[in-house]
């Protein structure tokens, strides 16, 4: 009968034991960050929802506001092609600034540049008075991304207003107010352009670009 090797702890052991209770130390931490991290997920997301805000893609896309989709396309396609404006040199922009604070002649030249933008922002402004324009991320969501299409790979199709578009209109109308004899017509399209942009940001760049135009009207 034969007895069995007695087991004989080597050097090479106690390296091996303390890597495999480091392993196990490092695998039990990362399991339980995990879990306190999704724990305080569930509580933010509880907390959220209790306070109505949307936390998942179809909560946001059910706050969108109804929109005329075919008013939304014009000015989807018009902003994108929007005239370049302002488009004047440094100097008409020197011109520009005396004029309007007193010091300086009438501006010939600029006031021609925003004379012959006028037929540019035609399709833009009937758009804008006609219709209870969107112009952010919700103006064009639930076109976007229908539910067939509410997955990642999908969601860098939203559209976003276009950032030289508002821009330009902004700018033109604030030059068109000042140039004008009577400007009450000019300061309610630049009233209705500031609502269309502030009625529901849906992202950042919503706001930003709101802000930027609020300030480029006052």
């Amino acid at each position: 009968m034969s007895v069995p090797a007695r087991f004989t702890i080597r050097w090479w052991h106690w390296p091996l034991l303390a890597v495999g209770l480091l392993v196990s130390l490092v695998v039990a931490a990362l399991l339980g960050m995990r879990t306190f991290g999704r724990s305080e997920f569930d509580t933010v997301i509880s907390r959220l929802q209790a306070e109505g805000k949307p936390v998942a893609l179809a909560d946001f896309i059910a706050r969108a506001p109804v929109v005329d989709p075919n008013a939304q396309e014009t000015w989807d396609r018009w902003s994108k092609a929007a005239p370049d404006f302002p488009d004047y040199q440094k100097s008409e922009r020197d011109d520009w600034d005396r004029w309007v604070s007193g010091h300086g002649p009438f501006p010939d030249t600029m006031a021609a540049k925003v004379e012959a933008h006028a037929l540019g922002f035609q399709t833009g402004l009937t758009a804008l008075r006609q219709h209870d324009l969107v112009i952010s991320t919700y103006g064009w969501i639930a076109a976007d991304l229908p539910p067939s299409k509410q997955l990642k790979p999908f969601l860098d199709v939203v559209r976003l207003p276009n950032l030289l578009g508002t821009r330009a209109m902004s700018e033109w109308l604030r030059h068109r107010a000042v140039l004008a004899d009577d400007p009450r017509d000019y300061l309610e399209d630049s009233e209705r352009f500031h609502h269309a942009l502030t009625r529901q940001p849906g992202t950042l760049i919503d706001a930003m670009n709101a802000i930027a135009c609020a300030s480029i009207r006052d």
